[in-house]
Protein backbone atom coordinates (compact mmCIF):
# COMPACT_ATOMS: atom_id res chain seq x y z
CA UNK A 1 0.00 0.00 0.00
CA UNK A 2 1.67 3.34 -1.11
CA UNK A 3 0.02 6.89 -0.38
CA UNK A 4 0.57 9.44 2.55
CA UNK A 5 0.23 8.93 6.20
CA UNK A 6 -3.33 10.01 6.10
CA UNK A 7 -4.41 7.32 3.74
CA UNK A 8 -2.38 4.49 5.62
CA UNK A 9 -4.15 5.47 8.50
CA UNK A 10 -7.78 5.55 7.51
CA UNK A 11 -8.45 1.59 7.54
CA UNK A 12 -11.87 0.10 6.80
CA UNK A 13 -13.65 -0.71 10.99
CA UNK A 14 -13.01 -4.63 11.75
CA UNK A 15 -9.72 -4.44 10.04
CA UNK A 16 -6.85 -6.08 11.46
CA UNK A 17 -3.26 -5.70 11.68
CA UNK A 18 -0.69 -7.81 12.35
CA UNK A 19 2.96 -6.68 12.67
CA UNK A 20 6.10 -8.79 12.89
CA UNK A 21 7.53 -8.94 15.76
CA UNK A 22 11.09 -7.27 14.57
CA UNK A 23 8.32 -4.03 14.16
CA UNK A 24 6.55 -3.93 17.12
CA UNK A 25 10.47 -3.80 18.84
CA UNK A 26 11.16 -0.97 16.80
CA UNK A 27 8.33 1.26 17.75
CA UNK A 28 8.83 0.25 21.63
CA UNK A 29 12.48 1.13 21.02
CA UNK A 30 11.36 4.13 19.82
CA UNK A 31 8.27 4.73 22.98
CA UNK A 32 10.71 4.12 24.97
CA UNK A 33 13.64 6.24 23.97
CA UNK A 34 15.13 7.30 27.50
CA UNK A 35 16.73 10.37 25.28
CA UNK A 36 12.71 11.14 25.25
CA UNK A 37 11.91 10.60 28.89
CA UNK A 38 9.56 13.00 30.39
CA UNK A 39 8.00 13.12 33.82
CA UNK A 40 4.72 11.68 32.43
CA UNK A 41 6.90 8.37 30.93
CA UNK A 42 10.30 7.68 33.11
CA UNK A 43 8.91 4.52 35.10
CA UNK A 44 7.65 3.06 31.89
CA UNK A 45 11.04 3.85 30.18
CA UNK A 46 12.29 2.01 33.20
CA UNK A 47 10.96 -0.59 33.47
CA UNK A 48 11.19 -1.19 29.31
CA UNK A 49 15.10 -0.40 30.01
CA UNK A 50 15.00 -3.14 32.95
CA UNK A 51 12.84 -5.60 31.31
CA UNK A 52 15.29 -5.57 27.99
CA UNK A 53 18.25 -5.93 30.30
CA UNK A 54 16.38 -8.90 31.94
CA UNK A 55 16.21 -10.84 28.65
CA UNK A 56 19.69 -10.29 27.55
CA UNK A 57 20.77 -11.88 30.94
CA UNK A 58 18.05 -14.26 31.01
CA UNK A 59 17.51 -13.35 34.56
CA UNK A 60 15.99 -10.26 36.82
CA UNK A 61 18.86 -8.34 36.86
CA UNK A 62 20.26 -7.02 40.38
CA UNK A 63 20.79 -3.92 41.28
CA UNK A 64 24.63 -3.73 40.50
CA UNK A 65 23.87 -5.45 36.89
CA UNK A 66 21.34 -2.61 36.37
CA UNK A 67 24.53 -0.08 37.34
CA UNK A 68 26.81 -2.17 34.78
CA UNK A 69 24.95 -2.71 31.70
CA UNK A 70 21.88 -0.22 31.65
CA UNK A 71 21.96 3.45 30.15
CA UNK A 72 20.28 4.23 33.47
CA UNK A 73 21.53 3.55 36.58
CA UNK A 74 19.46 2.15 39.47
CA UNK A 75 19.86 6.05 41.22
CA UNK A 76 16.84 6.47 38.42
CA UNK A 77 15.23 3.12 39.55
CA UNK A 78 15.29 4.78 43.40
CA UNK A 79 14.62 8.65 42.40
CA UNK A 80 11.38 7.35 40.44
CA UNK A 81 10.37 4.52 42.27
CA UNK A 82 11.25 5.58 45.88
CA UNK A 83 14.25 2.75 46.54
CA UNK A 84 15.62 -0.15 45.13
CA UNK A 85 13.82 -2.71 47.08
CA UNK A 86 10.11 -0.43 46.08
CA UNK A 87 10.96 -1.17 42.52
CA UNK A 88 12.04 -4.36 42.90
CA UNK A 89 8.52 -5.29 44.76
CA UNK A 90 6.74 -3.42 42.13
CA UNK A 91 8.73 -5.52 39.02
CA UNK A 92 7.66 -8.83 41.33
CA UNK A 93 4.19 -8.60 42.24
CA UNK A 94 3.68 -7.63 38.59
CA UNK A 95 4.88 -11.40 37.90
CA UNK A 96 7.95 -9.76 35.82
CA UNK A 97 5.52 -8.42 33.17
CA UNK A 98 6.58 -5.18 31.47
CA UNK A 99 5.67 -2.56 28.62
CA UNK A 100 8.25 -4.90 26.18
CA UNK A 101 6.40 -7.95 27.36
CA UNK A 102 2.78 -6.30 26.80
CA UNK A 103 4.30 -4.69 23.48
CA UNK A 104 4.37 -7.96 21.84
CA UNK A 105 1.21 -9.50 19.69
CA UNK A 106 -0.12 -13.19 20.22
Amino acid sequence: MHGNRKEIMNLPLNCEVHFDEKVVKVFADQAFDPRYATRHNIGRILLYEYDKLRNYLGHGPSRREVDRYSILNSLFYERVFGSWAAFELLVHSDGETSPLSSAKTP
